[in-house]
């Protein structure tokens, strides 16, 4: 590169830019032929020339995602020093290139999320995961995610304002809190050889990790806190270790396996095409709405007169009260199984399928429980035994238990965020 657009770059001399392309029409295309090169873009985010970088972005936003020769991007060295208004800047041009462009890796695999979370830029962090949350997935060459470094680095607000965001995003898709670096160290691990008790706090009880994998010195996190010269405190953390050993009974194990398996299943419906989304809600809806007219119009109708009536009794009539079906037990027992168990699956299709988190999809969730409570109510009336009601309604069950793990899982993101003080950096945003 022209040594006096390198002078200017760092000056921010703008005058002295539109000169050299004066002299020079070519001066930044030939520049743009080499795929690892210093660029004007990169001396102006290493001397925080923040007006000259917006010159240089408008005549050549590709300089954005360059390397330069220390395998780093214009974005990478803007964060490591510290200029939070020239990376957004370079964020925004990044953006426009496309997600692949914001998820660019310079030396060491490192990507403009991974430098964020190294000096615990929060402004940084929210409008990279904003934009493109899959970043979060990005690992080092030694496997280091983003919590990994911002744990190492010990910027603790950063690491919470992660975890929060992992834990309520794309931790769903799979076990990202518990994903292992290169020397097979888990969050937990290092939390643990930092004898960080709130960290180790905050990942086991609100973030739910596994407690028992093992890193490849074939070490759990309780087995790193017995290693002598391993953690960092010479007294042995008796809180840490009893949070160790909390973590390992069978209540936090049956939580985390339930939490899991249900945010699983929202990741396989979140995953299908917006097409076949409203194929299956178009589906559910009209097996829910013909599954409970059938309830209310069983085959043969209802009984209008109880058995004790004196003007219709027979001998041959069964015992009965108005509105009771008219079949036999046997046949309106398996009538009423097998238009339940489709009721349930239409009902659990639209539950299952309404976007969250919203407060309508909660506002329609809450009627369809009332549409439950509904036709349960139903099926105990018309069915001559209280018995076979129940029968009927068995799918009752899990819907409560879903709805409790629902609770659950929504507390627990709230919680999260609180504690990582994501609703108090929301409302600082602008």
């Amino acid at each position: 590169m022209d040594k006096r657009l390198t002078e200017a770059a760092e000056r921010g001399d703008v005058d002295v830019l539109y000169q050299l392309i004066e002299n020079d029409i070519e001066v930044l295309d030939n520049i743009d032929k080499f795929s690892c090169v210093h660029t004007p873009l990169h001396a102006a985010a290493s001397a925080g020339q923040t007006h000259f970088a917006g010159e240089i972005m408008i005549l050549k936003p590709s300089f954005a995602r360059k390397l330069n020769e220390e395998g780093l991007t214009p974005m990478h060295l803007a964060l490591r020093a510290k200029n939070t208004q020239l990376a957004l800047q370079l964020f925004d041009v990044n953006t426009k290139l496309g997600a692949p462009a914001i998820r660019v890796k310079g030396k060491g695999g490192m990507t403009s999320l991974h430098y964020a979370a190294e000096i615990g830029d929060l402004q940084v962090l929210a409008k990279v995961l904003e934009v493109c949350p899959e970043s979060v997935l990005d690992v080092t060459i030694q496997r280091e995610t983003a919590l990994h470094i911002a744990l190492k680095h010990r910027r603790f607000v950063a690491f919470k304002f992660l975890a929060a965001r992992s834990f309520c995003l794309f931790s769903v898709l799979r076990n990202y809190l518990n994903d292992q670096d290169e020397e097979g160290n888990t969050l937990l691990h290092i939390a643990v050889q930092q004898n960080l008790t709130q960290e180790v706090r905050f990942l086991i009880v609100n973030c739910l990790v596994h407690v028992n994998i093992r890193n490849k010195m074939n070490l759990t996190p309780l087995d790193v806190l017995g290693v002598p010269n391993v953690v960092q405190a010479a007294v042995d953390n008796r809180e840490i270790r009893n949070l160790l050993r909390k973590g390992e009974g069978t209540i936090f194990s049956i939580i985390r396996w339930v939490c899991n398996s249900l945010r699983a299943r929202h990741v396989e419906v979140r995953n299908l095409k917006s097409e076949v989304q409203n194929a299956l809600l178009v589906v559910g809806a009209l097996l829910a709405t013909v599954t409970y007219q059938a309830v209310l119009s069983p085959p043969g109708g209802v009984w209008q007169d109880d058995s004790t009536s004196t003007q219709q009794q027979t001998t041959t009539a069964s015992p009965h009260q108005p509105g009771q079906v008219m079949m036999g037990i046997s046949t309106s027992f398996i009538f009423f199984i097998l238009n339940s168990l489709i009721f349930h699956t239409g009902f659990f299709l639209l539950v299952l399928l309404l976007p969250r988190p919203s407060v309508i999809s909660w506002g329609f969730i809450t009627l369809l429980s009332f549409l439950l409570v509904c036709y349960f109510v139903s099926t105990s009336i018309i069915l001559p035994y209280a018995t076979l009601a129940l029968a009927t309604d068995v799918g009752l069950i899990p819907y409560v238990l879903w709805i409790s793990v629902e609770a659950v899982l929504w507390l627990k993101k709230w919680e999260i965020r609180k504690l990582a003080g994501y609703w108090d950096y929301c409302r600082g945003c602008p």
